[in-house]
């Protein structure tokens, strides 16, 4: 099967390239994993007109709203592999292989969580990671930042927006005395005691507890504690990565790759719902772009 273009990822960033391609009527096969970042969540934030709505809720819309585009092609299946170089690339599936002319990324990345007993069932209901997303839902309230060091002091007084009430736990590690001098003079209590366990009911977080020393009540806790690619195509295809682990784009998503593109939160920049789905649209108006210009030449010759 050839298409113009093939979408590696299902979640906002790849749906909403294939919605602006598909208005651009080009052919498009979007390959779908099934495993979004924020599948454990119970609702999307900062989205304007879906505020607090679910995340699959809004996976759902978008996928109805592409029906009405029939060069767009959804396909629940994990890609393998993809090689080639702009123009030509072949995408290798479970299903039937696809060959496209440009690809574009969209597979997001995988959130590291630190292993501590509770925690699974605690996360996307009351454990995040993007104070953004969700520090709205505990303002005034006790609120828990787990991270070790500068990243973990930074992510601390930053909850200072939502909060007075917040505890650094750093889970054994301690910190040097300039960053707890920061934390001090900034009211943030630290607890540097290992974690024993995170305690509550129902997805809601009631106390964090220690190796030693007393447990702390907290209504919420936000994460520092690092992400991964959720695939390695990018890698694969020689795409420039960011110290964060990042791929490097543009600003209308282009890799250092010819012919790739790379959106949502897999590349370089803030990682949010509402951004992901903007970064797809870019692409995809670029991608279209590119394309115009090699038909419009075949068309006139020149």
């Amino acid at each position: 099967m050839k298409v113009d273009v093939a979408i590696v990822g299902g979640g906002p960033a790849g749906l909403s390239a294939a919605l602006m391609l598909g208005r651009c009527r080009r052919t498009v096969v979007v390959f779908d994993a099934g495993t979004p970042r924020n599948q454990a969540a119970h609702a999307v934030h900062g989205f304007i007109t879906r505020d607090g709505s679910a995340p699959q809720e809004l996976l759902d819309a978008a996928r109805a709203e592409l029906a009405r585009y029939p060069t767009v092609q959804l396909r629940r299946d994990v890609v393998a592999d993809v090689a080639g170089t702009r123009g030509a690339f072949r995408v290798t599936a479970t299903g039937a292989p696809v060959d496209a002319r440009r690809l574009l990324l969209a597979t997001g990345v995988t959130d590291v969580l630190p292993g501590i007993e509770g925690l699974p069932a605690l996360f996307g209901r009351t454990v995040h990671h993007c104070p953004h997303c969700d520090g709205f839902e505990y303002s005034d309230r006790p609120i828990g930042v787990y991270g070790q060091d500068g990243p973990g002091v930074e992510a601390a007084l930053a909850m200072l927006a939502w909060s007075d009430d917040i505890a650094l736990l750093t889970d054994g590690r301690p910190l040097d005395a300039a960053d707890r001098d920061r934390c001090a003079r900034a009211g943030i209590a630290v607890r540097e005691a290992p974690i024993a366990r995170l305690e509550g009911k129902a997805g809601l977080l009631e106390r964090v507890v220690f190796a030693e020393g007393p447990p702390l009540p907290r209504a919420g806790l936000f994460l520092v504690s690092g992400q991964r690619q959720q695939s390695p195509l990018a890698a694969r295809l020689g795409c420039e990565f960011a110290a964060d682990g990042t791929v490097v784009t543009d600003r209308h998503e282009v890799t250092r790759v010819p012919g790739v593109y790379v959106a949502g939160d897999a590349n370089t920049g803030e990682q949010m719902v509402v951004v992901a789905a903007a970064e797809g649209t870019l692409a995809a108006v670029k991608i279209h772009a590119a394309l115009w210009e090699e038909d419009l030449r075949a068309r006139t010759g020149g």
